[in-house]
């Protein structure tokens, strides 16, 4: 499967490729099998890929990255070749998301900074911000992506129009949502745990949407995202 869909990089190839990372019995593959196969489709990966087909590759690369670093014994098999056959697709991919609304920005910038990759000065000519987008559709907002992405390495424009959007959102829950985001990329900067800090003591409530269900000041659920860094 992988020597006959690995080049095509298209959406047939994602209905051919999903089957082998999904369950069967119940059981996920091995974790080195996976490895390998994220590692050969990241070698094979062509320019010409589908934006879909880019989305499930980073993806991929995100999760298993994130998977072996997450435990010590995962270390051994995160050996610099490795990492830089991984880092592949940010060589030979163009950044091209599509016009409609796309998971695309999140995952690649994502993916580039769990890698390490710098891609800041190959997209800056790329990108126009704007600041419109509504705060609860922040997971597909190319502003919001590239901003944290940015804020990641303390940019100061960056962190600046974060604090600004966060301020202008009324709604507790979806504050709690954009500072969320905000910590569980793969690199917090010290500037964008400051603007998540700022919000220590918020009395504002949030609530599950269950009836009845107690509702959680956003300033106690802060502390808790505070503690996970």
């Amino acid at each position: 499967v992988l020597e006959q869909f690995a080049a095509r990089c298209d959406d047939g190839a994602i209905d051919a490729l999903t089957p082998l990372f999904a369950a069967e019995d119940d059981l996920l593959p091995p974790l080195l099998c996976v490895r390998g196969m994220t590692a050969t489709l990241a070698k094979k990966v062509v320019a010409t890929a589908s934006s879909e087909y880019v989305i499930f590759l980073l993806s991929k690369i995100w999760s298993l990255r994130g998977e072996l670093g997450a435990h010590p014994q995962g270390a051994p098999f995160l050996e610099p070749a490795f990492l830089a056959d991984l880092s592949i697709p940010f060589d030979r991919l163009p950044y091209a998301p599509p016009m409609d609304e796309s998971r695309y920005p999140k995952v690649w910038f994502g993916c580039a900074r769990i890698l390490g990759v710098d891609v800041r000065e190959a997209v800056q000519d790329l990108i126009v911000w704007d600041w419109r987008f509504p705060a609860d559709g922040f997971d597909f907002s190319e502003t919001w992506a590239h901003t944290k992405y940015l804020a990641s390495y303390d940019d100061e424009k960056a962190l600046e129009g974060l604090t600004k959007k966060i301020a202008s959102v009324e709604t507790p829950n979806v504050v709690y949502g954009l500072l969320f985001d905000l910590v569980t990329t793969p690199v917090v900067s010290q500037g964008a745990k400051a603007i998540v800090e700022s919000y220590r003591d918020d009395p504002r409530e949030t609530d599950v949407g269950i009836t009845g269900a107690p509702r959680v000041p956003v300033g106690e659920k802060v502390e808790g995202l505070l503690e996970r860094l």
